[in-house]
């Protein structure tokens, strides 16, 4: 009889190992994303704010004098 529930226990819990992993890995997959989409756009919005304050730099003296 144990040696039956030894048996069907792993085999019945199997099936579920999957099942119980499979929402972590979309979860951790969109959190890597989030995380490198942030820093990417991070990144973008700083090289764009350098370049408006350059032009802001080239074009304010020609409006001013």
């Amino acid at each position: 009889m144990l040696v039956l529930l030894l048996v069907l226990v792993p085999v019945l819990l199997f099936p579920l190992v999957p099942v119980l992993l499979f929402p972590l890995v979309p979860v951790s997959l969109l959190m890597l994303l989030s995380v490198s989409v942030s820093v990417l756009s991070v990144s973008v919005l700083s090289q764009l704010l350098s370049l408006l304050t350059r032009l802001v730099q080239m074009v304010a003296p020609v409006l001013v004098g």
